[in-house]
Parts: structure tokens; sequence; C-alpha cells
């Protein structure tokens, strides 16, 4: 199984570390495959985590494991990338502007959110939701700006982690 590098050896860790907004630290295209595998993180008291599968000069893919009420629970828009999320367990409720339901999504189902689309999303149910989230970056942009709009009446705040090597950072 290909193991994801450290910092030091990481192409994609300085885009990562931009909160994935600057397309120019991506890395640069290379010709080979990168092997992947999901393994659960627990996530204490956490609402949220997203396991980086793998990381290409245009597109990038993990899993989000999220906690009953968790999720991206700002209204938020990416400038630069198209995303898709596909649940393999458990529910989420994707919202759009005025808290309108888009899409209630359980196992197997998917969505597709454009680039400039303003949503947020929360896990719904008893159990945790994991969505694999497949994100295609339009690289002519020299930012991928994360624009918030603010909490809707029906969000918590609930921040996020990001998991590399299968380790949760303290």
């Amino acid at each position: 199984m290909a193991q994801q590098g450290t910092q030091k050896e990481d192409p994609g860790m300085a885009f990562i570390q931009s909160g994935f907004q600057n397309t120019e630290l991506m890395p640069e295209h290379e010709l080979k495959t990168q092997l992947c595998e999901f393994e659960p993180v627990d996530l204490g008291q956490r609402k949220k985590a997203f396991v980086r599968l793998c990381l290409t000069d245009i597109l990038m893919a993990g899993v989000q494991v999220i906690h009953p009420g968790g999720g991206e629970n700002a209204l938020h828009s990416h400038a630069g990338q198209d995303g898709l999320y596909f649940v393999l367990k458990g529910r989420v409720h994707f919202y759009g502007e005025g808290d309108v339901l888009l899409a209630d999504l359980g196992v197997h189902q998917c969505i597709m959110i454009p680039r400039g689309y303003k949503y947020w999303l929360a896990a719904v149910g008893d159990e945790q939701c994991h969505m694999l989230q497949a994100v295609a970056f339009d690289r002519s942009r020299k930012d991928n700006k994360h624009t918030s709009y603010g909490l809707p009446a029906k969000a918590e705040n609930t921040f996020g982690i990001l998991v590399l090597d299968g380790k949760v950072p303290a």
C-alpha cells in the first residue's frame, strides 16, 4: 500500500497548508498511479475530519468523516473547484442559500457542487457519515478562494481536521 509522504516529501503539502486555495502550490503533473486506502479515524471530540486519499495537479480525493450534526456548516462557495460528494455510510443533507434543502443523501447517492455555488452540509441521523469527496481544480485561477457567508440559522459552527498518514494532529 502506498504511504502518504511527510511534509518534506509531499509536494502537495504546501497546497494543503494554503487551505486548498493557492492552486500555484499544487503538485506538478506526474505520470504515475497513486494507491490509497481509507481507514476510519477516531474523531474524539471533533465533529469532522477529511482523510486525504490522493492529490494530483488537478484532482484531490478524500473521505469526509462526520459525526451527526457536524459538517461544513457555514454557507460557503469555492471559486475554483467542482466537488463530487458520494455517501459511503450514513446520511447527509446539503443546503443552499436560504437553508433550502438541495439533497437528502443516503448510501450510494451523490451530489456535484459546481464552482461558485453557495452551499453547506450536515450529517443527519444517529451514525457517522462517510463521504468520498472528489474535487477538480481550475488551475487557470490563481487562487481557489473559499468564501464564507456566515452560519445559517439551522447550523452550529463545527471545525474539521485534516488527517495525513492516518494520523489526527494533536
